[in-house]
């Protein structure tokens, strides 16, 4: 417990580690005494190293820059004239990007009844509502996504000729 204490500075993963190597040479050199596994001091001691421990994300990592993929979009023809397959592949890229959700779980099992257009009065697009039924981290979930002014890169307008 005192060389956990000293080291409280490392990560719950690498004290766990220290904790298995030092149970399985305390086993073979003291078989006749219990477990360290056992030691209800060390299970409260790892209980809270767990809870306690919070790993900030590396910002450097989270950056995407998304410029490549609507640089490549704006390749190709206006929405309007696209083959469907392309038509598709445009709504898909689009969507993802601005919902953030999965392109394979989330994006790949959104359905037509899934997608929700919301229009103004004069029949123009405003927006639309993507519900994901089964996604993987919560029960379900709602993105609402406003219409762009540039028509095409709007996800929601893509989606609207899709559909």
């Amino acid at each position: 417990m005192e060389y956990l204490m000293v080291n409280k500075h490392l990560s719950p993963q690498q004290l766990n580690c220290i904790r298995s190597a030092t149970a399985s040479v305390f086993r073979i050199i003291h078989p006749e005494k219990p477990a360290i596994a056992s030691n209800l001091i060390l299970q409260q001691y790892f209980q809270a190293r767990k809870h306690n421990h919070y790993k900030l994300p590396n910002n450097n990592q989270e950056i995407y820059d998304v410029q490549p993929m609507i640089d490549l979009i704006l390749t190709w023809d206006e929405t309007d004239d696209l083959l469907l397959d392309v038509l598709q592949k445009k709504a898909i890229l689009l969507t993802t990007i601005i919902s953030m959700w999965r392109p394979r779980s989330d994006i790949g099992k959104l359905q037509y009844r899934d997608v929700n257009f919301k229009q103004d009065d004069q029949g123009l697009l405003q927006g639309i509502t993507l519900t994901a039924r089964s996604p993987k981290e919560i029960e379900a979930k709602l993105s609402k996504l406003g219409a762009l002014k540039d028509k095409e890169i709007c996800p929601a307008y893509t989606l609207w000729q899709f559909c």
